[in-house]
């Protein structure tokens, strides 16, 4: 019987050993990077109607709205809102540097933006 188990172990242990390393290819495939857009202190904002933001970060940004509703762009650090325009579902928001707030193809303010700022994204249902 004891001459059973250890030979059913030599031949467990190749198996285990070709398992081993593979589940790190499989989470990133692509070698796409990725960032936390909300950063290790992050303190909770939330928009002049008490809604929490969608989305906070540095630029470039960008959001698919899901229903139709109001989006509030707002710089968090100055605290000072840049845009606020309807939107419709299935339309992007994006927030970038150079081209400053684009809701879907209207530019709803004019870049440049303050790189080193962070903002948000809010959406209010009408």
């Amino acid at each position: 019987m004891r001459h059973f188990g250890v030979v059913s172990g030599v031949y467990l242990i190749p198996l285990l050993l070709a398992g081993v390393g593979c589940e790190e290819k499989s989470k990133n495939p692509m070698g796409m990077t990725f960032r936390d857009t909300y950063g290790p202190s992050q303190e909770v904002i939330e928009s002049p109607k008490g809604q929490p933001p969608v989305l906070v970060g540095k630029v470039p940004l960008a959001y698919m709205v899901d229903f139709n509703c109001v989006v509030r762009v707002i710089n968090v650090d100055a605290k000072t809102t840049l845009a606020a325009h309807d939107c419709k579902a299935g339309q992007i928001v994006s927030i970038d540097a150079a081209d400053g707030v684009r809701v879907g193809d209207v530019k709803v303010k004019p870049g440049p933006l303050d790189a080193a700022s962070r903002y948000g994204i809010f959406l209010e249902v009408k």
